[in-house]
């Protein structure tokens, strides 16, 4: 796409969520609510990827929303807040003899962000990982 500068590709995505509980008339629905628990939320993400000869780059975002439709087991489940993920990676490919080698280097929650998904059975205990890097080898024969 941009000649001698490598190639650039833009992506998007969107999940839109929402299920919902049909047979109402039973007792059971009416104890857990109109809609299920622990539900993934609604998400949209974005990437930007650069590729040039042995170089590839990539920035993603996704934003996970506050849940809209809560569920019900006893009380009604607890709105958790919206959060965005951003990630990074880098690599670069070198051809030796009998082998490929790619380096890279990736980052995650690079915002550092408390993410906690609706539709984990930890939501309440333990959040995602933090801001994390990972510095790596791989070796194809």
């Amino acid at each position: 796409m941009l000649d001698q500068w490598g190639d650039l590709t833009l992506s998007a995505f969107g999940d839109f969520v929402k299920n919902r509980v049909k047979d109402t008339k039973k007792l059971q629905s009416s104890n857990d609510g109109e809609y299920p628990t622990n539900m993934p939320t609604n998400r949209y993400g974005a990437s930007l990827e650069w590729e040039k000869d042995d170089y590839h780059m990539r920035l993603s975002n996704t934003y996970y929303a506050k849940p809209q439709y809560l569920g019900k087991s006893v009380n009604t489940e607890v709105a958790l807040p919206a959060y965005n993920l951003l990630d990074l990676s880098f690599s670069k490919k070198l051809a030796l003899k009998n082998a490929e080698v790619e380096f890279y280097l990736n980052g995650t929650n690079l915002l550092n962000e408390e993410a906690r998904p609706q539709n984990s059975p930890l939501k309440y205990i333990a959040p995602l990982p933090g801001r994390g890097f990972q510095l790596g080898i791989t070796m194809s024969l």
